[in-house]
Order: C-alpha cells, then sequence, then structure tokens
C-alpha cells in the first residue's frame, strides 16, 4: 500500500511539474523552453532532501548512489548540513548507499 501510495505522489510530482514548466516556458521563446524548465524542475526533485518543512540541494549528497538496502542513513542539521551516519556495519572497500 506504501508502495502504490509513493507511486502516486511521483506521478503528481511529475504532472505538476510539467504543468509548471509549461507556464515559466510561456514567457520565452518556444517548447524547447518548457523541455528546459521541467529538466531543472526534474533535476531538483529529484535531488532534493527534506530539511525540516522545506526541501535543500545537497551537491555533494547528490552524487550518492541509492539502494532499496542501504547501508546508511542521512540527516539534516541547523544550518543545511547534510551528515551521513551508518545503519549496519561497513566493510573497507563496500560501498556506501542511501535510500
Amino acid at each position: 500500500h506504501a508502495r502504490m501510495e509513493a507511486v502516486a505522489e511521483r506521478a503528481a510530482r511529475s504532472a505538476e511539474r510539467s504543468s509548471l514548466a509549461a507556464r515559466m516556458a510561456e514567457a520565452y521563446d518556444g517548447p524547447r523552453a518548457a523541455d528546459l524548465f521541467e529538466h531543472l524542475l526534474l533535476i531538483g526533485d529529484i535531488n532534493a532532501h527534506a530539511f525540516g518543512k522545506r526541501a535543500g540541494l545537497f551537491p555533494i549528497a547528490a552524487k550518492a548512489n541509492h539502494s532499496c538496502s542501504p547501508n546508511c542513513g542521512h540527516s539534516t542539521r541547523v544550518g543545511g548540513e547534510m551528515h551521513y551516519f551508518a545503519t549496519c556495519t561497513i566493510e573497507a572497500g563496500d560501498e556506501i548507499v542511501i535510500s
């Protein structure tokens, strides 16, 4: 059930992103602008991390690989710092992955 809710939320965000990109592009010339705005909004949506009631973009954190079985978690701190912490034993040479 939670997975279906997550899929529905992602679809709603996608539709909202497309609509926002189209509205932003109206001030510019042509569909290419809409494609660029949608791409930029997608980058933000995919790479944003919760930060209280806001979302933040963390360029270094965006490079972390994802796993459905992560070995570390992350948290944001006042001041905008992203911190990672191990959720299990991580051996030397193991890839560090987040959810």
